[in-house]
């Protein structure tokens, strides 16, 4: 018969081993035996009652693997504890602190025994299940997203106006998310301004990608709408599908609005209303396909 025995006030317990018609005292001793201490100053609880030694365990309703609580006395209040020496209690209160320290160890090792033990072939079954219940939330999420949000799996296009530098037409890519305005080196040898590039501003352009940046015009005419604007421009070197990004800095120096509800850009002063492109009007690369 295997019984637990809970070590009260320690958070500590025992797994012993006795016979079907064992007695109370026979789990006392061997707990005693484990604990290093006198049978004497073990007591027994089943179901909040202290067991008598003499009392039978099958008499008391105790079964196979059942939960009993330990409690050890202190030396003084057993009558047999009376006798001892203060060198022998010093001996018992040593070897059960060695107790205790390896009892948690040993119940450790007993739970990790008991445990069932999973072959690889359930945990590659675990793992599909998984596997799979995964792949329904994703479609479960997937349709709900088509119900309720269908826009979101539609390419969104982006925001071009028509603009003119040095009197020649560009489609300007809008972008505040983009610190600087920002020019293909084809778009300014179209432009005719390429001569003005200054290489002491030369760098590395970093954003989603990179691209090497050949230098920089400090100003140029730009037509928005019906106003010229001074602008400056980072000349990107390579082939870039964008030919002019406006960024933030011109966006911001004359004080644009992007009208999302209206689809157009406010900008200048007095206040223009310029129109963002058509997927129709956008260059030919941004248009879906």
């Amino acid at each position: 018969m295997q019984l637990t025995l809970a070590v009260t006030g320690a958070d500590d317990v025992l797994q012993v081993e006795v016979g079907s018609g064992a007695q109370v005292d026979d789990v006392k001793a061997v707990a005693a035996a484990e604990m290093e201490v006198s049978p004497g100053r073990l007591e027994i609880s089943y179901k909040n009652e202290v067991l008598p030694d003499d009392a039978l365990l099958s008499d008391v309703g105790v079964e196979d693997e059942d939960l009993m609580a330990l409690r050890v006395l202190p030396a003084e209040a057993t009558g047999s504890a009376v006798g001892y020496s203060q060198q022998e209690g010093q001996l018992q209160q040593q070897g059960q602190r060695r107790s205790r320290g390896g009892l948690g160890e040993r119940i450790r090792r007993s739970l990790r025994a008991s445990l069932p033990r999973v072959s690889e072939e359930e945990r590659q079954r675990q793992r599909y299940i998984e596997s799979q219940i995964s792949a329904q939330n994703i479609s479960e999420n997937m349709a709900r997203a088509f119900e309720e949000s269908p826009e979101s799996f539609v390419r969104v296009l982006m925001l071009y106006i028509d603009t003119e530098v040095n009197n020649v037409p560009v489609k300007a890519f809008i972008d505040s998310g983009a610190q600087t305005t920002v020019m293909s080196r084809a778009c300014a040898d179209r432009c005719g301004i390429m001569r003005l590039v200054d290489s002491r501003f030369a760098g590395v352009a970093v954003g989603v990608g990179s691209a090497q940046i050949l230098g920089r015009v400090h100003i140029a005419p730009i037509k928005i709408g019906t106003q010229l604007y001074n602008c400056g421009f980072s000349v990107i070197d390579g082939a870039q599908d964008i030919e002019l990004l406006l960024g933030l800095d011109m966006l911001r120096r004359h004080q644009a609005m992007i009208d999302l509800r209206n689809d157009c850009l406010h900008i200048g002063e007095p206040e223009e209303l310029v129109p963002f492109l058509s997927e129709s009007e956008t260059p030919e690369y941004a248009r879906h396909t």
